[in-house]
């Protein structure tokens, strides 16, 4: 197959400006069942300001890695699903830019891990991601 048919699409994309998650994790902060609902948000135009409201998730990258060596940090730029005639499902989507470390290990001293924006060329690469990879 040619270049060209890989990226031919004719059908309906729809776009979403957040999405909901449910997290199953017993904690104080969840209760003692343990749900959660949080809102990953990406809207251009937040409460009608010209400032738009970029949420950053957690993408895993490597199943096979623990914590921060397995992800990778994202900005979600926009949410979108379309229907894949071959698998016969709708596939959820998100358009994002990615975040890289800064540093082989973590900060010394916060032991947190430093990241920068991925910038190529001059340029903040986006690539498309199936929402299932968000942790």
């Amino acid at each position: 197959m040619d270049y060209e048919q890989w990226i031919a699409f004719n059908g309906k994309i729809d776009v979403f400006h957040s999405a909901v998650v449910n997290i199953h994790a017993p904690s104080d902060e969840c209760g003692p069942h343990g749900m959660r609902r949080e809102y990953i948000r990406s809207h251009p135009s937040w409460y009608g300001t010209c400032m738009p409201w970029r949420d950053n998730v957690f993408v895993v990258t490597d199943d096979n890695r623990c914590g921060m060596e397995g992800m990778l940090i994202a900005c979600i730029h926009l949410f979108f699903s379309y229907y894949d005639e071959y698998l016969q499902m709708t596939v959820p989507c998100a358009l994002v830019n990615w975040f890289v470390p800064a540093d082989e290990v973590p900060d010394e001293v916060t032991g947190t891990w430093t990241v920068k924006p991925e910038v190529i060329a001059g340029q903040k690469p986006l690539q498309v991601i199936h929402l299932e990879a968000i942790a």
